[in-house]
């Protein structure tokens, strides 16, 4: 056919560990080092952050004994939803998962990894999760072309190259956690958002301290220090575990377990 040519093939389904999954088979970004994208390590090895979702799952259950069912898991930066299946999966009948992911496309493959897997006690929300409520201009990726999707910074703030150079943006919401989860339960916030990882935190300041949930916080772009301090400063100890901080306050009972034998290495995504 005459015209523009027809764009690589991008979503696909795919079995994995977790169970079917759509995934981007364009998620990679590959250098002399190796490759990185969600999606491939998803196709190579069917699980991603095996470690992290496994040891979380762990603090998960640990909530559940001590304070009893209705467990909230928020996943902030979720990508697909290799968290936020298996959390889900977890916790039927006793606890529920938000998941929140600002990239359409990638959002797109979320709600719909939640849905072919039947996980009624998930949701999806489309938004950026930061210090205010508001609007936000994102930097938008070809998603029918290589990169590590996942590795997008919303706020330029590092020099990490992804596969791609993004050449246009795009109006999203931008909303706090202390707006999404209102006065609702939460026991545990896991942070992956390319360095925006402490406006996340100050914009769910209320949250934090009424709920004092688990906190597993990437902090490979932004420091670990500016948030070891900010966190300290609301009672919490941290942990490094790779390129995440695992923080727990200090009156959490969770604390004792997790001092003894604490998630593993830490992934990002």
């Amino acid at each position: 056919m005459r015209g523009s040519p027809m764009p690589q093939i991008a979503f696909i389904l795919a079995a994995t560990e977790a169970g079917p999954m759509i995934v981007n088979r364009l998620d990679v970004h590959t250098t002399e080092r190796g490759f990185f994208g969600v999606g491939a390590e998803l196709l190579q090895a069917g699980h991603y952050a095996e470690q992290d979702i496994q040891g979380l799952a762990g603090v998960l259950s640990l909530r559940r004994q001590h304070c009893g069912d209705g467990v909230v898991a928020l996943d902030v930066g979720a990508n697909i939803g290799t968290h936020t299946v298996a959390w889900a999966k977890l916790m039927t009948g006793w606890g529920e998962v938000l998941a929140v992911e600002p990239q359409e496309r990638v959002y797109y493959a979320l709600a719909g990894n939640i849905a072919i897997n039947n996980l009624f006690n998930a949701r999806a929300l489309q938004a950026v999760i930061g210090e205010h409520d508001g609007w936000i201009e994102i930097p938008v990726l070809d998603h029918t072309k290589p990169a590590s999707f996942g590795s997008l910074e919303l706020r330029p703030c590092s020099e990490e190259v992804i596969g791609q150079t993004p050449e246009r943006s795009e109006r999203a919401r931008m909303v706090r956690i202390d707006t999404i989860l209102d006065t609702g339960r939460v026991d545990l916030i896991k942070l992956d958002v390319e360095g925006m990882e402490l406006a996340a935190l100050e914009g769910a300041e209320m949250t934090i301290e009424h709920w004092r949930p688990v906190l597993f916080v990437e902090w490979a772009k932004c420091g670990a220090e500016p948030l070891r301090t900010w966190l300290a400063a609301r009672g919490y100890d941290s942990h490094v575990l790779g390129i995440n901080l695992l923080a727990i306050h200090q009156q959490d009972p969770v604390a004792a377990h997790v001092q003894k034998s604490p998630p593993g290495a830490g992934q990002g995504g």
